[in-house]
């Protein structure tokens, strides 16, 4: 019996990590799977410039047409998402990362993180800094392959492995981004449809009034331009 409990608790630890979270299409169109697992090496990293951050996702390939993994294809990859995609695809992680939620004292500290950088959109970068200078200077940076697929915690830096603070944070902050760019989005569309409204009532306008009428408004507003005092008397 001394064997059986260990083996159990492997066993279910196993299916813990290797727990699918998200099946999705990377940038080719490919079918890929994110795995509880690999919140433990995923992170929020610096973009190009200062003020920008990207996404690095772990992930394994392919898709079964029930939607399970397959075995074959579990060999670990690595895509950096970018813009938008990283905010919408960063906060559906965490909240995976944050599935047991937060005391009230980590929510306070996490509302006081934003709001110290600003807004959201300033606070993000200043999160890929932090994750990136957690793990570097963890030591682990450079684990071998067998070691990282066997990890049975999240590493520093990563976003299952940052504090509860700034995990809460992480997620407030794409979630708020990904409501004001689609906000922005409806406004814009809301925009173009006005324009467009106008130019059809414009041209419904023109189609309603007779050439001849045309006529006599362009050579009235002549008239008044080449002697203002007509326009005067006629006022």
């Amino acid at each position: 019996m001394g064997g059986i409990f260990p083996g159990l608790f492997q066993g279910a630890q196993a299916w813990y990590r290797d727990r699918v979270l998200l099946r999705l299409r990377d940038e080719h169109g490919d079918p890929i799977r994110i795995q509880r697992k690999h919140l433990y090496t995923s992170r929020l990293v610096p973009g190009p410039d200062a003020s920008g951050w990207d996404l690095r996702v772990d992930h394994i390939p392919g898709w079964d047409k029930w939607g399970k993994t397959r075995k074959r294809k579990n060999r670990r990859h690595t895509m950096i998402v970018h813009g938008s995609e990283a905010i919408g695809l960063a906060g559906q992680l965490m909240a995976h990362a944050n599935r047991s939620g937060g005391a009230r004292k980590a929510i306070r500290a996490a509302v006081e993180r934003i709001e110290e950088a600003g807004h959201p959109e300033a606070f993000l970068p200043r999160a890929a800094r932090r994750a990136i200078s957690d793990f570097s200077g963890s030591g682990k940076a450079d684990l071998p392959p067998k070691k990282v697929e066997n990890l049975m915690k999240p590493l520093p830096g990563t976003l299952a492995g940052l504090k509860v603070d700034m995990r809460l944070a992480i997620e407030m902050a794409t979630h708020e981004q990904a409501e004001r760019e689609a906000l922005e989005g409806e406004l814009k569309e809301l925009e173009a449809r006005w324009r467009e409204a106008e130019e059809i009532a414009r041209i419904a306008d023109n189609l309603l009034l007779p050439e001849s009428v045309d006529s006599f408004i362009a050579d009235e507003r002549s008239r008044i331009d080449d002697d203002p005092a007509k326009g005067a008397r006629a006022g």
